[in-house]
């Protein structure tokens, strides 16, 4: 990436889809093992959200091929990656992901380009398969500084342009129903159906029932959404409507709405979801959720920037908003704007301080910057709020392997396989965790 308006060369064309570019450096990789060659992959990224979710799709399918992935993450001790790497003693079933070339330390910065430079046939002679990850500025320095190992290249694939940005989905999690939480609507769920058609059909007809039937129409949508049952749940919303405006509710209507864009949303229907949304904000300026939807509505949709604006509006008319916070910083998360994203996860953990998510997308800003001290602290607190969740005890033991507390990393991956045992990235994390290789040190970015 010596001219950043040209595409590197050997790239993948911009028209691809992120579902193509993970293929491309699966099917790189499976032919460098099915032919027992090396392989010197590059991929260029902006977004260190979408870099662990390729990450994942890529140790799954190498899982299956019976390999491991080997994390190393680059830093002032650790340059030399040839001389490191070579040291393991099973090439053949290794995929090597690297990360972090930029913090090679030595004059410039650069000690890890000249290492690959003076070394490179290190890969090549030891038969090494491998993904390096680069940012922007990496990858155009990786050719000025270390020309000779660019030479070696076999593939580069671009994560960068807007066609992986649009295709990276919000999490679905993230969106929710106004007045309810998400415990309540997953729990449980059938049985909550049953109880709740029953009491709809005990109802009397008549004015003095219409706020209870109401009210049980909304929470059956919510659980038919919950179960996937789309058709049920807007049907349950569409008598939610009407009865509302009978009543002129105009709370209540903006609810159903509401809960109308968010089924849309789930369906991926945007035309009907964005207009939904704009209903319900018509009926109740003031209905937060909806205005968290809508942005999530947006984001999903391609449009970051309007995301973006929706959420700084609804910020505005609730600055106690912690989900607005939540989506704003990981929209900026996926942007690759860190500093911003950091600072809407604190706002949202102050805000909601008993949200393990919050906590959690605040480790890994920090961590991605570097800053892991700070990046356990938070990880800490999210494993203590939520126990359970197995990716919070795999980013803590990375934290803790970063930080060279291999002991406490291997009981954080042991945690985090109990829970999640099928994992692929957690099962590599442990392996490598428990290699006895002082002077390789498998961090993950």
């Amino acid at each position: 990436m010596v001219n950043p308006d040209k595409a590197l060369p050997n790239s993948t064309e911009q028209g691809e889809s992120f579902e193509d570019r993970v293929d491309i450096l699966f099917e790189e990789l499976e032919l460098a093992i099915k032919w027992e060659r090396p392989s010197i992959l590059i991929a260029v990224y902006e977004s260190e959200y979408l870099r662990n979710d390729v990450d994942k799709l890529l140790e799954e399918g190498l899982s299956k091929l019976g390999q491991k992935v080997f994390h190393f993450h680059i830093d002032e001790k650790l340059f030399d990656v040839p001389m490191i790497l070579a040291q393991n003693p099973d090439h053949e079933g290794t995929v090597y992901f690297i990360t972090g070339l930029k913090w090679g330390g030595g004059k410039g910065g650069f000690n890890a380009y000249r290492a690959l430079n003076m070394r490179r046939e290190f890969f090549v002679d030891n038969v090494m398969r491998m993904i390096f990850w680069l940012t922007k500025s990496e990858a155009a320095n990786l050719p000025r500084h270390a020309p000779d190992f660019w030479a070696f290249r076999h593939r580069v694939v671009e994560f960068t342009d807007d066609v992986v940005v649009r295709e990276k989905q919000t999490p679905e999690s993230q969106l929710s129903w106004d007045g309810l939480k998400p415990s309540e609507i997953l729990d449980d769920v059938d049985e909550k159906i049953a109880l709740r058609e029953t009491m709809l059909a005990d109802l009397p007809d008549g004015i003095e029932s219409q706020a209870s039937r109401t009210d049980l129409l909304y929470m059956l949508a919510s659980y038919y959404w919950a179960k996937g049952d789309y058709e049920k749940s807007l049907e349950r919303l569409n008598k939610g409507i009407s009865f509302a405006a009978r009543m002129q509710d105009l709370v209540a209507e903006a609810q159903f709405w509401g809960g109308m864009g968010l089924v849309y949303h789930s369906q991926k229907d945007f035309a009907r979801a964005l207009p939904a949304y704009q209903k319900a904000l018509e009926r109740n300026t003031f209905n937060t959720y909806a205005w968290n939807n809508l942005a999530i509505a947006y984001i999903d949709q391609g449009n970051t920037s309007k995301g973006i604006q929706v959420c700084k509006k609804a910020i505005e008319l609730n600055p106690k908003n912690p989900n607005a916070y939540r989506i704003l910083g990981n929209t900026y998360r996926q942007l690759g704007q860190y500093e911003d994203a950091k600072e809407c996860f604190q706002t949202a953990s102050k805000l909601e301080p008993k949200a393990a998510p919050h906590w959690m997308s605040l480790g890994m800003i920090y961590h991605v910057q570097g800053r892991d001290k700070e990046a356990l602290r938070a990880y800490l607190k999210a494993s203590r709020l939520n126990p359970k969740d197995a990716a919070v005890w795999k980013n803590l033991g990375d934290v803790y392997l970063g930080l060279n507390r291999v002991k406490e990393a291997k009981q954080a991956y042991k945690k985090a396989m109990a829970i999640n045992p099928d994992d692929p990235g957690i099962q590599s994390a442990l392996v490598e965790s428990e290699r006895p290789s002082p002077s390789i040190n498998p961090t993950k970015a």
